[in-house]
């Protein structure tokens, strides 16, 4: 019931599935590689030099209460997997919120995957009663704004800081 089969703008064929730390470690290296260094920035808010273990590790990271995670794969000529993106959202212990963070491939925008995988986390988050799901985004990823405001998300901005704090309300709370 996690795992679902899409099909991007471009006819590939992608399968979306729960993240498998113990396996994904090197698909995640990988697609580190083929993101650019400006869309690095965007996801991270720093510039990024290479593929830090320590970021690895704590993007394989998923605990499965207070974290999940989903990654877009395909195939390659040689039938090997090839990571296209991930998406994971943390879970604050009362459920009141997730944040989620995601990455594409930079050949991948614009492809159905951003939107393909926010809604997969967005309704794996509701199918947990967590009431919403927000995310930090630097204002000038216009990119993730657009794809944020497209799903329904509302933005706040503090005009002395870099991010835009987005929300989606998943559940309502009770009175």
């Amino acid at each position: 019931e996690t795992e679902e089969k899409i099909v991007l703008r471009d006819g590939r064929l992608a399968l979306i599935r729960p993240l498998r730390p113990s396996e994904d470690i090197p698909l995640l290296a990988e697609l580190l590689a083929n993101v650019a260094g400006e869309d690095l920035f965007l996801r991270f808010s720093k510039v990024i030099q290479g593929v830090p273990p320590e970021l690895l590790a704590k993007m394989a990271r998923v605990d499965y209460d207070r974290e999940m995670g989903f990654v877009a794969l395909t195939e390659n000529a040689q039938g090997q997997p090839v990571l296209l993106g991930v998406v994971d959202a943390f879970v604050m212990p009362d459920h009141s919120e997730a944040e989620f963070s995601i990455l594409l491939r930079s050949d991948l925008k614009r492809s159905g995957l951003g939107s393909a995988l926010m809604k997969k986390i967005i309704s794996y988050c509701a199918a947990r009663d967590i009431r919403s799901l927000v995310g930090l985004i630097l204002k000038n990823n216009h990119g993730m704004r657009g794809l944020a405001s497209h799903l329904g998300f509302s933005s706040t901005s503090d005009p002395d800081d870099d991010m835009v704090t987005v929300t989606l309300p998943l559940t309502k709370a009770d009175n």
